[in-house]
């Protein structure tokens, strides 16, 4: 935009920082209007008008003031005072109870904003030479981190932060990851409000008892879904992406789903039974390890690890479900498939019915003959391969030495061949143990999954 002709507003109060022209009105967007108006009117208007302006001035918030003229003589100084009002204004942290988000007095937590504020004064910005963090100069306590040029181009609040390492870029990526993906009701909440929506149900005045259980059924999951419906947190890409009727998602894998903590507890049980038939036998003093589980925050409660577990999974056509039992099919499956582990056995196959008709479409596999379902289901290779997603207690880190034994065993358990529990523990050897001997068994592909596992407790730090 050629500005020749138009010169810097001189009016103090600060509202005009734009160049205008002197005598004509001006042709730049967001110019005010002002000088046009105050030129028709007497001196004593005129004055009167600016002072109204400049009270008018006093009542906004420094962001909407305009950015400073670069092209003035005095942008230094305005550039340094538009700053400072930003900063005052924006930047200075004030607790809320968004700052004890997940403070709970019962765990006995410390009471600490997780904005970590107050922050610690840093009298001159260093860099550490072994992990390259940088500490940048800080004079108060209470301001968040700002960049001069940003704030000022954006005129919002900031919390920025250099990202030189590669533990800080590890943290960014999770945390950018984790927070659009993240649920918008927690499942606390979604609990409440299906117990208000119960509770308000058996309430209402409209209700008789001469309705059927289908009836009842019928409203109760009415009133359950318009409760968490109204509760829902949509954005305005989701909004719009249902009103242009398109998909609410775009993923480049089907996934499916793998109970780990459930084969890992069939496999503890049968290694603890033959452990202590031997010590009955032979009198030998081997430890048996009966908690499958390291921290007992995770234990759900059920203390019946012999029941069987049962999914229902749809069938590859989705017109029709299957009652599976990972760990039965995995152990009965067919020879030609000996060499797989149980996590590339749920990404690749899927129990189908044997007298499906017409062509078969996939690679079939037959279950072995002490498959309980061997002359009525077989293995149906999918399609296209599935991504498994592990439920359950997340895998330990594997620098950590009280967890040592339960990183080893789920690393065998979902990675390594296996029919029986004997061919991933002897009885009287460690998991870790056990790991080490067999550690050329695990696939490249499986190592690449278990350093992207590690990677993501990295990220957690």
């Amino acid at each position: 935009m050629d500005l020749s002709g138009f010169k810097q507003n001189i009016y103090e109060s600060g509202i005009l920082s734009t160049p205008m022209k002197e005598l004509s009105s001006s042709s730049i967007f967001h110019a005010s209007s002002l000088p046009n108006k105050l030129l028709q009117t007497s001196t004593h208007d005129r004055l009167k008008s600016v002072t109204n302006a400049s009270h008018n001035a006093s009542k906004l918030i420094p962001a909407c003031f305009p950015t400073p003229n670069p092209p003035s003589p005095n942008f230094a100084a305005r550039f340094r005072a538009d700053v400072v009002q930003l900063v005052e204004a924006n930047n200075i942290h004030k607790h809320s109870d968004t700052c004890y988000k997940y403070w709970n007095a019962n765990r006995g937590d410390k009471k600490s904003c997780r904005m970590r504020m107050p922050r610690k004064l840093i009298p001159v910005s260093t860099i550490d030479p072994d992990t390259g963090h940088i500490s940048m100069r800080r004079s108060d306590p209470w301001i968040n981190s700002f960049n001069e040029y940003l704030i000022t181009a954006c005129r919002s609040n900031m919390d920025i932060k250099l990202i030189w390492s590669g533990s800080d870029a590890k943290a960014l990526v999770y945390y950018i990851t984790d927070y659009v993906t993240k649920m918008s009701l927690s499942f606390h909440d979604t609990f409440a409000l299906v117990q208000k929506s119960i509770t308000s149900l058996k309430t209402a005045s409209n209700q008789t008892d001469t309705e059927s259980a289908i009836e009842k059924s019928r409203k109760l999951v009415l009133r359950c879904y318009n409760t968490l419906a109204s509760q829902q947190e949509l954005s305005g890409v989701q909004v719009a992406s249902y009103l242009m009727n398109w998909n609410d998602h775009y993923t480049t894998h089907k996934f499916e789903g793998l109970f780990l903590i459930q084969i890992e507890r069939y496999l503890q049980t049968q290694l603890n039974e033959i452990r202590t038939k031997q010590k009955l036998k032979h009198s030998v003093h081997d430890v048996t390890d009966d908690d499958v589980y390291d921290n007992e925050e995770t234990i759900d409660g059920d203390d019946n690890n012999d029941e069987e577990h049962f999914q229902i999974q749809s069938a590859e056509s989705d017109k029709k479900y299957v009652l599976v039992n990972t760990i039965v099919d995995y152990q009965y499956r067919s020879e030609i498939l000996k060499d797989i582990c149980v996590y590339d056995f749920t990404a690749v196959s899927i129990e189908e019915n044997v007298n499906q008709k017409g062509r078969p479409p996939n690679e079939r596999y037959p279950f072995q003959k002490q498959h309980p379902q061997t002359t009525a289901y077989l293995m149906l290779k999918y399609s296209n391969l599935h991504l498994p997603i592990l439920y359950g207690p997340q895998i330990p880190r594997r620098d950590r030495d009280k967890t040592r034994e339960r990183y080893s065993r789920t690393l065998l358990t979902p990675f390594v061949p296996w029919r029986t529990d004997a061919d991933l523990c002897d009885f009287n050897r460690t998991w870790e143990d056990a790991l080490k001997s067999r550690q050329h068994l695990i696939s490249t592909y499986s190592w690449k999954i278990i350093e992207n596992i590690q990677l993501l407790h990295e990220y957690k730090k």
